[in-house]
Formats: C-alpha cells, sequence, structure tokens
C-alpha cells in the first residue's frame, strides 16, 4: 500500500465526525437554537378519526401561559414546533401581541391521532434574528385563508399571501372568536379579495370544495336584509350568476348554501339548514361542502341539510365573478349582513366530518381539546455537546483511531492513538495529529447527526489551514437526517510551498442560521 493511499485511508476514517445531542428525558433536543421548550397535547377524545395536515389552534392568552413564560427574546414569529419524534410543523403567527399577552398561532400537524393524545414540542427563547413563520404550508389544498384580524385595517391578508381582501366603507375589525374579525353594518360594509394585479381571484375550483366561516348577528335576523350574504362569489352584473352563495334565506330564519355547476346552461343549486334559526349575539360555525355529486351544510358541528344532487365540476370562473364577504357583488344595495365575521376559509376539496367537528372544538373548547407541560430549559449538557462535539471511535485497516474528548465509562482524557498517527508538540504542548504528505489527495468526509436536529440543510468548511493548503467540498450543500449519515467528497490539497510542520485546523458544519458543530483537528504536514 502506497504512503498516499495510507495517509488518504487514515484522513477518512479520522473523520468520520458525530455530531449528538445527549437525550434529554425520552426525547432529545430537536432544536439547538431554542433554549427552552414545553409539551403540547392535542386530546384524543375530540379525534373521531386519525387525520393528517390538520391545522391545529395553539393560543397564549394569559401572562401565565407557558409560552409568555418562557419566550425570551421571541418576537412572534421565532417559535418552532416539533412532532415528538421530531418533524417539524410549518406555522402561521395570527396574532401577536406582547402588550397584553395575546399570541395565536395555526401550525400543520402531519398526523392527530384517534386512540391517543398527539404530543408536541413548542421550542421557544430563540437566540438569533430567524423568522419561521411559514403561512402557505400550514393550509393543505387551500386556495384562501382570511383570519380577517383588525390591526392589518384595512387589509386582511390572505395566509396564501396571493389574494388580499380589503375592508370597504369603514368595516371596523373587532375582538372575535379566533383573534380579531370585523363588524359589518349592514348598510354598505363588506370586504372584497383581489389578487396582487387587483383582479377578481379565480380560487381554481374543480368538482369540490369546502367553504367555512364564523358569523355572529348584531340585530335581530329577520329585521336585517333578506338573504343576507356571509360570503359569495358571484357576479358583479348579475344575479344568480357565480360560483357559490353562502347566505340566509329571504327572512334569514336559515342559514343557505348553494353551488353553480357545469358549462352553459347552467345548475344551481341550494341547500337550507332547517335545524334551528340563527338568532342575535350568537356565534356560527358555518361550513358549506360540495363534493362532485351533492352539497351539504353544516352548522355549529351539526348536519343541517345534505344530499341534495348536483353534478359536474363547479361554473368555470369569469373575470366578472367577485368575492365578497359580507355581501353579494350583484349591487342594488342588498344582501348585506349585519354582524361580525371571523375566520373565513376556501378550500379546493372536500373536508371530512370529523375534521370539520375538530376544527370547531378546536377553537370553542380549547381548554379542553389542548394542553401543556410547564417550560424547560435546554440542558447544558446539550449547548456543550453542540458547540463541541465529539468523534466516535472509529476502525481502520492500518489500526484503531481514537479522537474524542474524554471516555464514556471513565471520563479520563484520551488521545488520539493508531498507525501513521505521530505524538508531536504543537506550541509547547504534546499532541498526536495525522501524517499527510504534500500533494493532493480525493477523500471522503462522513457526518452522522444523532439527534442535534431533526432535518437541515448542512455545508463543511475548515479555517485555520495553513497558506498554500486548502479543501474544497462537494457537493456544497446536503440535507441531514436524524439517525443518518452523509458524504462530502473532498479536494485537498497541500501545496509545495507549505512548511513542514504541525497546523490546528477547524472542521465546521453550518449552515444559513450559523455554526452548528466544529472540532479542532491536528495535522503534520511531512
Amino acid at each position: 500500500m502506497t504512503l498516499k493511499k495510507i495517509s488518504t485511508l487514515i484522513f477518512i476514517t479520522l473523520l468520520i465526525v458525530t455530531f449528538y445531542t445527549v437525550p434529554f428525558g425520552a426525547n432529545n433536543w430537536h432544536s439547538s437554537d431554542h433554549k427552552a421548550r414545553f409539551l403540547f397535547f392535542v386530546n384524543h377524545n375530540y379525534i373521531e378519526e386519525d387525520m393528517g395536515d390538520f391545522p391545529v389552534l395553539f393560543k397564549a392568552t394569559s401572562q401565565n401561559d407557558p409560552y409568555w413564560e418562557s419566550k425570551g427574546n421571541d418576537d412572534g414569529n421565532d417559535l418552532r414546533i416539533f412532532t415528538i419524534n421530531g418533524i417539524e410543523c410549518p406555522y402561521e403567527v395570527v396574532k401577536y401581541d406582547p402588550i397584553n399577552y395575546e399570541y395565536i398561532v395555526y401550525f400543520k400537524a402531519p398526523l392527530i391521532k384517534k386512540l391517543t393524545d398527539t404530543e408536541f414540542y413548542i421550542y421557544t427563547a430563540y437566540d438569533g434574528d430567524g423568522n419561521f413563520d411559514d403561512p402557505k404550508n400550514v393550509w393543505k389544498n387551500a386556495t384562501g385563508i382570511y383570519h380577517l384580524e383588525g390591526e392589518r385595517d384595512p387589509k386582511t391578508i390572505d395566509s396564501l399571501l396571493d389574494n388580499n381582501a380589503t375592508a370597504m366603507n369603514g368595516s371596523l375589525p373587532t375582538n372575535a372568536v379566533v383573534g380579531g374579525g370585523y363588524k359589518l353594518d349592514g348598510a354598505n360594509d363588506y370586504l372584497v379579495a383581489k389578487n396582487s394585479s387587483g383582479n377578481n381571484v379565480n380560487f381554481g375550483f374543480t368538482n369540490t370544495l369546502t367553504i367555512m366561516a364564523w358569523v355572529n348577528w348584531a340585530i335581530p335576523p329577520n329585521t336585517g336584509n333578506p338573504y343576507a350574504n356571509i360570503i359569495s362569489i358571484n357576479a358583479n352584473n348579475s344575479g344568480d350568476q357565480g360560483q357559490f352563495w353562502f347566505q340566509h334565506n329571504y327572512n334569514n330564519k336559515h342559514f343557505e348554501f348553494a353551488v353553480q355547476t357545469g358549462n352553459n346552461p347552467y345548475t344551481r343549486r341550494y341547500i337550507q339548514c332547517t335545524k334551528g334559526s340563527p338568532q342575535q349575539g350568537q356565534w356560527y360555525f358555518i361550513v358549506g361542502r360540495y363534493d362532485g355529486s351533492a352539497i351539504d351544510i353544516y352548522i355549529n358541528n351539526n348536519l343541517g341539510g345534505c344530499n341534495t344532487s348536483l353534478i359536474n365540476n363547479i361554473r368555470p370562473f369569469e373575470s366578472r365573478f367577485e368575492t365578497n364577504i359580507g355581501r353579494w357583488a350583484a349591487g342594488g344595495g342588498s344582501r348585506y349582513f349585519n354582524g361580525l365575521v371571523d375566520e373565513v376559509w376556501i378550500f379546493k376539496d372536500v373536508k371530512s366530518y370529523p375534521f370539520i367537528k375538530a376544527v370547531y372544538n378546536n377553537a370553542t373548547d380549547y381548554a379542553n381539546f389542548t394542553s401543556r407541560s410547564p417550560p424547560e430549559k435546554i440542558p447544558e449538557a446539550i449547548i456543550i455537546n453542540i458547540t463541541k462535539p465529539d468523534l466516535r471511535v472509529v476502525k481502520a485497516i492500518t489500526g484503531d483511531l481514537i479522537l474524542a474528548n474524554s471516555d464514556d465509562s471513565t471520563g479520563k482524557e484520551v488521545v488520539v492513538s493508531g498507525d501513521h498517527i505521530t505524538n508531536i508538540t504543537y506550541n509547547g504542548k504534546e499532541v498526536s495529529a495525522v501524517r499527510f504528505p504534500k500533494g493532493t489527495h480525493e477523500v471522503t468526509l462522513k457526518v452522522s447527526n444523532f439527534g442535534m436536529f431533526t432535518q437541515r440543510d448542512v455545508n463543511m468548511k475548515v479555517q485555520g489551514l495553513p497558506e498554500g493548503a486548502s479543501v474544497k467540498f462537494s457537493p456544497e450543500n446536503q440535507i441531514i437526517r436524524t439517525k443518518e449519515t452523509i458524504s462530502f467528497k473532498a479536494v485537498c490539497t497541500i501545496g509545495p510551498d507549505v512548511s513542514p510542520g504541525v497546523y490546528k485546523y477547524t472542521l465546521i458544519l453550518y449552515n444559513h442560521q450559523g455554526i452548528l458543530g466544529q472540532r479542532e483537528i491536528y495535522l503534520f504536514v511531512e
């Protein structure tokens, strides 16, 4: 075996690096950038089937809430949320008010379980300048999500960041079911959604949809405008032409949902909720669905009407179809709603009854639907191992190489040993260094992740090499997951002008958020 091959082999095995954290309880600390966390639970007694990609509502509305107790310097979008198994959950901040201790978030849970409580870790006390708020990835199959938060007056932001709504004619923000909502006066107040170009919105419906909203009459319903509209997509120059209408019947005694399908000629069908009448001052959660063959309507978690036959795709979008909240677009001074509106959600698929029920209970019975543990701080041992990760014992053909700070069992300092390892003096201290001849070497660097983080993009670099020496890694960027080992190929060059001697350099694992781990290594140039 040539010296070049032997040296390369040693260099390869020497640089098998393990970045890991000490287990904390039964679970690892998933986000090393956050110095506190608490457990958050979804009560399985409220879940009627296992559901994927469910938008969980998380609220911290008391100074004594674990979030406010542990937040540190967080500014609302520094949160990170993981499942108990380390899968990160995207989230959207609906409201952040540190003065009044009001924090509202929706996050996407990859799975909510029917038989056992679903657990999440919510991480706080972030030291950096990150922004982890990710609204677009929270809402599966959504095409419009309007939280109607008043502080954004006169705009109410579409969480998908595409089709914002504008409050018209003095519509006022107000407290509502989830944070803020809007109060509409029944005379000329409404909200209208437009795309970024200022045009009417094409939500891309095919043959299914689900519409959800919260409404509350400010006056006796029978004294309001007939057919008071909650949300509709209606032609702005004609009556019953459009895509859907969520409204009331003539005397506002019942909620009503209508959908129009087909190409010209069109078919329009409506269905009424006949199980009770809306009353002044009460919140109602209304849901309308179309599954390609029938429409149905749910009010406050109860099926109010179903199986009204309707087939074909939803009527194709036309540029005159306008999305209004609180009226219909055809004009004529009627059909304005007088009351409060909150959380208008538009989906392109059909949401199941258990999904609808869970959304309702999450908002109305939050204290029982969810629970949480007291906050806990990041253990000091984890900080040490993140900033100074240990290198594992590895075995090479040329002998056993040991590179570690201390022995796991005895705690005594361990030095580097093995064939072709030289004990040499560096700055007056005897160290163990690997010999490496001058020239160019193609080597492999293996990096293992044993729980320091769940999944991140990572890069490798070195600092402190002597002038004339360099390392180029490929690929430049990789994704590393828990309990996974990845390989970087490296071209290492020690130029002819590099003086013989011992050099200390630092191997660094990093990404855009900063250094994830590092290790000092001694190199002996012959």
